[in-house]
């Protein structure tokens, strides 16, 4: 959906710790809009105020200090700019 809102000058950076996810991302989305990076939510290798949005869909929930990544989440984020995030709600809704 991301790419979609950006239009034809915007960029969509995909960042995950597993190389693997990032490997059937590029298959999936294969536009020159979509940038994927191997990272740890909990430090971004982004400089502070950099992205217009973060969404972080089922990720959260498996960082090892959540804390820290909504700290990083904020960190990139322009001033007034907005995070959204989702997360399995209880371990017994998991699908795994």
């Amino acid at each position: 959906m991301a790419l979609a809102l950006v239009g034809p000058a915007g960029l969509v950076v995909g960042g995950d710790i597993s190389t693997a996810m990032l490997d059937a991302a590029k298959t999936r989305f294969a536009d020159s809009r979509f940038r994927p990076v191997a990272t740890d939510g909990q430090a971004l290798p982004f400089a502070d105020s950099s992205f217009d949005s973060v969404i972080c869909q089922l990720g959260l929930m498996f960082f090892p200090g959540p804390t820290r990544g909504l700290q990083e989440f904020r960190r990139v984020l322009k001033p007034h700019r907005r995070v959204a995030v989702c997360v399995i709600s209880t371990p017994e809704r998991a699908p795994m």
